[in-house]
């Protein structure tokens, strides 16, 4: 099983969510970048419980296979950003900066190498895309399209770390409360292998109660796994487990 490309996963999760932008939409005529909604609402769940830090913790079985009990940590500024995280098993840590509108500005990446990247945006409201540049990477930018209420509807990523060796596209649907649904996320590793994951959300009350994962391998041709990832009354995560068996479980630790 590849341990890394689970763990990229649960670090996209936060990813995504640490560049949401929530804001009630006015009825404009034209959207601006404060409009747009990135996925999920996690960041305001960050946010709301007034969360500091967060850990991932493996036990059992999962803790054998990553020769850690402590995978990962994630720390947040008070508007619930990401603003730095740490691998363990892999000596990866990462530092964000962001704008005025919520979006990373700036990623520090750091393993046996170094790399910093300076990230600037430019939004086109006519054709409802915004297009994410890194300086030094011109022909890596980062394309998100969102629908006229602002909703993320498909984005493309470059994974932008000390190799940048891959790629991410994904497609956003939702339902009728204009709730995140299904996300279909396509990765491309030049390392290999590729993999494509359905992850379906569930809800109780209008609050995300888990989320299922569905992965596959060689362009869908091949069942890999599943994941699934499980949230409190909260709004937030508790644990995560692969094929039933990975077991993850998340500790938040709330600002003093």
């Amino acid at each position: 099983m590849n341990q890394a490309f689970y763990i990229s996963i649960l670090t996209l999760l936060f990813m995504m969510t640490s560049c949401l932008k929530s804001k009630t939409l006015q009825n404009e005529t034209q959207l601006k970048i404060s409009d747009l909604r990135f996925g999920d609402n996690y960041k305001n769940v960050i946010k709301a419980n007034n969360i500091e830090k967060t850990y991932m913790i493996a036990t059992g079985l999962a803790a054998k296979r990553l020769e850690s009990d402590t995978v990962k940590h994630f720390e947040f500024d008070n508007n619930g950003d990401l603003v730095y995280e740490r691998t363990y098993n892999e000596s990866r840590r990462v530092n964000y900066q962001y704008d005025t509108f919520g979006l990373v500005k700036f990623k520090n990446f750091q393993t046996d190498v170094h790399a910093a990247y300076y990230v600037y945006y430019v939004f086109k409201p006519n054709s409802l895309v915004l297009s994410q540049f890194w300086e030094g990477r011109t022909n890596d930018t980062n394309i998100y399209t969102f629908n006229n209420i602002g909703l993320l509807t498909q984005s493309f990523e470059y994974s932008h770390d000390d190799c940048n060796c891959s790629y991410q596209k994904m497609h956003y649907h939702y339902d009728s409360l204009n709730q995140i649904h299904l996300k279909v996320t396509e990765t491309t590793d030049h390392r290999g292998p590729n993999f494509v994951d359905s992850t379906l959300y569930f809800y109780n009350n209008k609050n995300l109660d888990s989320t299922l994962t569905r992965i596959y391998t060689d362009k869908r041709t091949k069942y890999y796994g599943s994941s699934k990832m499980y949230y409190n009354k909260n709004g937030l995560m508790t644990r995560t487990t692969f094929n039933d068996s990975l077991i993850l479980n998340f500790i938040h630790i709330k600002k003093a």
